[in-house]
């Protein structure tokens, strides 16, 4: 059970489904770096309601994500792709 200051389960649920479709529409899978990484931060927002805020690198697509998963509800979950060269 939420606590009333806190982003319900089933809307952080809501919210990664989506996000997860609009990285597969960016051609980004889960065998790609940095995959695994942001996977994980999700889950531990879904599961157990911790957020993250921080980025990404995606170095296979020259991008990096800037991923905020918030706790207050009536904010939305966000990743921000950005082109970014990696040495």
């Amino acid at each position: 059970m939420s606590k009333v200051n806190e982003k319900p389960y089933e809307e952080r649920v809501k919210e990664c489904v989506h996000l997860l479709k609009l990285l597969k529409e960016q051609r980004i899978k889960p065998e790609h770096t940095g995959y695994s990484e942001l996977k994980t931060h999700m889950d531990n927002w879904v599961k157990d309601g911790i957020p993250f805020s921080g980025t990404v690198n995606f170095p296979d697509h020259s991008r990096k994500a800037i991923v905020v998963f918030p706790m207050k509800p009536h904010t939305t979950a966000t990743i921000h792709l950005k082109h970014h060269l990696f040495e």
